[in-house]
């Protein structure tokens, strides 16, 4: 847009001066957690927000902080796109967890995403070999992570 402003004096001496304006409407970032995950308990789990993007500049900040379940983690990056944590001892019921990326961008506008993840325990097995079957003696249970 462009502004023109005219002064007229008392004496009719008249001045003129434009000024041109660019209204720039301000985009907010994309905050994008990634797809939702299960992992098995005792696994590197990696929460990437890699794919966050701000369409008018650039991302200034980032949290990532979690906002629900039964184990509470410890995040190695917390302020960065990409973070990783191992997968709490569940019980046999498992575990889920989310966590929230927000970004902020060089404008200051904020937004935010959830991934959500589950933790499944690790699995038990017995084989005959082990002393899980026949003609073994003894016990011997064998923990297989997946």
């Amino acid at each position: 847009m462009t502004f023109k402003l005219t002064i007229k004096d008392n004496d009719d001496m008249v001045s003129s001066d434009t000024v041109a304006i660019t209204v720039r409407t301000l985009g907010a970032p994309i905050a994008d957690a990634g797809p939702d995950q299960a992992v098995t308990e005792g696994s590197i789990v990696t929460l990437n927000g890699i794919n966050s993007y701000d369409p008018d500049g650039t991302i200034a900040a980032v949290q990532w902080e979690q906002v629900s379940g039964k184990n509470i983690v410890s995040l190695t990056s917390p302020n960065e796109l990409i973070t990783d944590f191992t997968a709490p001892a569940v019980d046999s019921q498992g575990d889920e967890l989310s966590f929230k990326l927000t970004v902020k961008d060089d404008d200051d506008i904020v937004s935010d995403d959830i991934v959500n993840l589950t933790i499944i325990p690790a699995t038990v097995s017995a084989t005959s070999s082990n002393g899980g079957g026949s003609g073994g003696g003894g016990c011997f249970i064998q923990t297989v992570i997946n």
